[in-house]
């Protein structure tokens, strides 16, 4: 669920500690390529969690992407961020209703509707306010802008039914309207921490594949 932005930041740290070992345009596109699919729930392996939230089954994911090629490892990492996104952030913090399609705030009690929660004064709001911090404290390189407006295909057909979605003129767009946001949902502290937990466990998990110092 975390934005382009924020699914790239975490990527590019990973890739800092693989770089000799992923191919960059690869791994980054991999992490793009399951937000830009038609059907998400297939793409994201979407099964319920006790929150209410329906999160990625890492079991599969492992099984199916864990595994030495730069797309597949890309995959992986976007989904196994959303997925600790979810348990130690968002569902930690708020509850979805399918019943009522709300959310409810744990820590201030608020209650949002479904589609408020997850629009530009919500959850996404939060994400493009945290975008320039992003880029001006170096989570992310100018080398994410070079990346293919139109991700390569992966072969795995879960992954290669898709939108016809832009996501940099997506991302431009973001960056032009930081100042028409506002949100509270999320700290940008927030979400960086998330970035960097899930960074740190994502490359804990491909020292597996790639062993050495």
């Amino acid at each position: 669920m975390p934005g382009f932005l924020q699914h790239l930041a975490c990527a590019e740290r990973v890739w800092e500690r693989y770089r000799h070992h992923l191919d960059y345009t690869k791994f980054m596109s991999g992490n793009i390529i399951p937000d830009l699919t038609e059907d998400k729930g297939v793409s994201h392996y979407r099964i319920p969690s006790d929150s209410g939230w329906r999160v990625p089954d890492m079991s599969i994911v492992e099984r199916e992407l864990l595994k030495p090629d730069s797309m597949r490892l890309g995959l992986y990492s976007h989904l196994a961020f959303d997925y600790f996104f979810f348990m130690e952030y968002l569902g930690k913090r708020f509850t979805y209703r399918g019943d009522s399609l709300t959310v409810t705030d744990r820590i201030t009690g608020l209650v949002y509707p479904r589609d408020f929660f997850l629009s530009n004064r919500g959850l996404y709001g939060a994400y493009t306010l945290s975008n320039p911090g992003l880029i001006r404290d170096g989570y992310i390189s100018k080398n994410v802008f070079t990346l293919p407006e139109y991700p390569p295909r992966t072969h795995i057909r879960r992954f290669d039914d898709r939108t016809r979605r832009n996501w940099l003129d997506e991302v431009r767009q973001h960056l032009r309207e930081v100042d028409e946001i506002s949100s509270s949902v999320f700290s940008v502290t927030d979400i960086k921490q998330a970035i960097d937990e899930s960074a740190t466990i994502i490359s804990d998990k491909l020292s597996a594949l790639f062993p050495g110092p």
